[in-house]
């Protein structure tokens, strides 16, 4: 049986270190800052060279990398070079105080378009296609968010029930706990939470797996509770935190392309069948608006 295949990582590693160095170890922050300090230096060093340079260990070093989402050292070596030769990056995507319109604009793009790219190339091909195995396969799909993650979930209710499937997703934590309690078999249970650590999303997969219900989970790539308990795990990229909460805008969007992504794979195997589907609901609203 499949558990949490490691995603496929394209995106921007310093980004990555960035976000999730205040989640490590004391010993793997020490390398993560070293690193962040003289990126172009790494490529030129051993192992021993880093280590004894940030004032560390090998297997400190080889933990790090693990952390982060590589194989070993080698391979942080080659996402440093390749990353030095990619254009450069805003440093600070966060609004700040009297910025003009144009500037706006200019940040949230760059930061919505560096995070659909990150998230894109870090999902893993294998875990989308069985999700959409047990999406096809549920006689009810339960799935719920919190916060911004909410209209997440509203976005999967909607696209799958234009499709015939039974969803059932509410904000009231309480609601969506007894619906899962009878749950028939064959049930399916998406969770979704950017940090993978909020509490009603993590009682509501423990129901879930309570009920014997297979968990796909959506949240940041790290080392986090909802990770430990989904059966399947996509992640997003991780948002840089900011002042005005710009990552609640960018974490947002990159739930929203996962979705996407599952809808659209789950549509091309059926193709014909979604086509008739979406063109019957198309119809019935359609005539809903001529009748007010």
């Amino acid at each position: 049986m499949y558990k949490k295949v490691k995603p496929v990582l394209h995106s921007s590693i310093l980004s990555r270190i960035e976000t999730m160095i205040n989640e490590l170890p004391i010993s793997e922050q020490t390398i993560g800052k070293y690193i962040l300090a003289h990126p172009a230096s790494i490529v030129k060093m051993t192992i021993h060279e880093l280590a004894e340079n940030a004032g560390g260990s090998s297997a400190a070093v080889v933990r790090f990398c693990r952390s982060i989402g590589l194989d070993g050292f080698p391979d942080l070596k080659i996402r440093l070079s390749a990353e030095s030769k990619s254009p450069k990056k805003p440093s600070n995507y966060d609004i700040e105080r009297d910025e003009n319109a144009e500037s706006v604009i200019e940040k949230l793009v760059s930061l919505t378009v560096q995070t659909l790219y990150n998230t894109a190339s870090q999902l893993n091909r294998d875990v989308i296609e069985e999700s959409v195995k047990l999406i096809k396969q549920a006689s009810v799909i339960y799935v719920y968010g919190i916060g911004a993650s909410t209209i997440v979930a509203q976005d999967f209710a909607q696209k799958w029930m234009r499709l015939g499937k039974h969803v059932v997703t509410n904000t009231d934590t309480h609601v969506m706990a007894m619906a899962m309690a009878v749950a028939p078999a064959d049930s399916v249970c998406v969770s979704i939470s950017y940090s993978g650590e909020t509490p009603e999303v993590l009682q509501l997969t423990h129901i879930a797996k309570e009920q014997d219900m297979k968990v796909i989970g959506i949240s940041r790539f790290s080392q986090n509770k909802l990770s430990q308990l989904a059966d399947y795990m996509l992640y997003t990229a991780q948002a840089p935190e900011a002042e005005l909460r710009t990552a609640a805008t960018s974490s947002r969007m990159a739930q929203l392309l996962v979705i996407d992504v599952l809808f659209f794979t789950y549509a091309t195997e059926q193709y014909d069948y979604t086509i008739e589907q979406l063109t019957k609901t198309r119809q019935v609203i359609d005539q809903y608006k001529r009748k007010k």
